[in-house]
């Protein structure tokens, strides 16, 4: 036989690659929607949410269980908490059917929706944004009732994309078994939770009898942070301490980079700036009973009034008016509508990173 002489074929010998035989086709494997098992710590939003509709005791007990357990001992003696997830899974080589389904084309339609349906929302905000700030007075009638409709008919179809996204083929990632957890790591971290929940009750009383009368005094101040300090500890990680977000915050600054990310973040948060201080000083040109209410109760507090809850002008929360007289009486500058706005504008710089910082926390990123 030359060197050029294709072999004969042969009953035992394997066909050619691109060969494809009955038998072959049978043994490749498709996809289809089974359950597996994940933890339920690296669940996103969506996919807890979509957990719950399906099965709203199952996730809520996974939930509770998340939140007792100890974040400063070996993983070897963490207990996972594991749920059920539908995914896109491959059969067996039995199960597989003589065609292979071409799923391609599937998922670039499903992912072509999703595009679609995420602009259709976001076209939906735009236009209820640009109803409420094109009317000619900011009124409820004019403004707020005519762009809400829109903007919660967007965030309702965000909402159901997302959902939706779960349909999507994905691969599952099946998890360990879980781990038998050591009783005498758990009584601790109990007795120390309800020793701080205690604590909590006991602080929130105190806060509620000593700033009684709708007026902030120093001890009912100091209860009323003491409890919000104790709360959180109570329901908190295991080993989270009031230290804890400052050495976070000390440790993210140490390890910044300086990536597309965050040089994206300064720019939108200096665009934002910029449109919230161009033309300050004559928008808006003049007060309305609103800005001239605000600084009435701003002025009450420079006077010595200590109100927790201002209820003139149908009733508002008294954190702005308390930074006005603090912008005021230490920096020596005029308690006027200059103030009021400029002190606005910084109010809604700092929300344009907390809310990317609130977006990543709960979403990811």
């Amino acid at each position: 036989m030359s060197d050029y002489e294709q072999p004969a074929m042969t009953d035992d010998m394997p066909p050619l690659p691109d060969e494809v035989t009955a038998e072959s086709e049978e043994a490749l494997p498709v996809t289809e929607k089974v359950e597996v098992q994940r933890e339920f710590e690296d669940l996103t939003l969506a996919e807890a949410l979509d957990l719950f509709v399906r099965k709203p005791r199952s996730t809520f007990a996974a939930f509770v269980r998340v939140a007792q357990q100890p974040t400063d001992t070996p993983n070897a003696l963490l207990e996972s908490i594991p749920v059920t997830m539908p995914v896109r899974a491959a059969r067996s080589e039995a199960e597989a059917p003589s065609v292979i389904p071409d799923t391609s084309a599937e998922v670039r339609g499903s992912e072509s929706t999703l595009l679609i349906g995420r602009l259709i929302a976001f076209a939906l905000a735009v236009w209820g944004g640009v109803q409420m700030f094109s009317s000619q007075l900011f009124v409820e009638e004019q403004g707020l009732n005519v762009g809400a409709p829109f903007l919660l008919a967007g965030f309702g179809v965000w909402l159901f994309v997302e959902i939706v996204n779960l349909r999507l083929p994905i691969n599952g990632r099946p998890t360990a078994a879980p781990q038998a957890h050591e009783q005498q790591l758990i009584m601790p971290a109990l007795a120390w939770r309800l020793f701080l929940g205690i604590g909590a009750a006991l602080t929130g009383v105190l806060a509620w009898a000593f700033n009684g009368g709708n007026q902030f005094t120093m001890t009912g101040v100091l209860a009323w942070i003491a409890c919000i300090v104790l709360t959180i500890w109570t329901v908190a990680p295991y080993g989270w301490t009031p230290l804890t977000p400052v050495t976070s915050l000390i440790n993210t600054l140490r390890r910044l980079r300086v990536t597309w990310v965050l040089v994206a973040l300064i720019l939108i948060t200096a665009l934002g700036a910029y449109f919230r201080f161009a033309e300050l000083r004559t928008t808006p040109p003049e007060m309305t009973s609103d800005h001239v209410e605000k600084l009435l109760d701003a002025n009450r507090v420079v006077q010595g009034d200590r109100d927790v809850f201002f209820a003139g002008n149908h009733g508002r929360d008294a954190i702005q008016f308390y930074l006005l007289a603090f912008s005021s009486t230490t920096f020596g500058v005029p308690l006027d509508f200059t103030l009021l706005k400029t002190l606005t504008a910084i109010e809604g710089v700092i929300t344009l990173p907390v809310m990317y910082w609130m977006g990543r926390e709960i979403i990811g990123r």
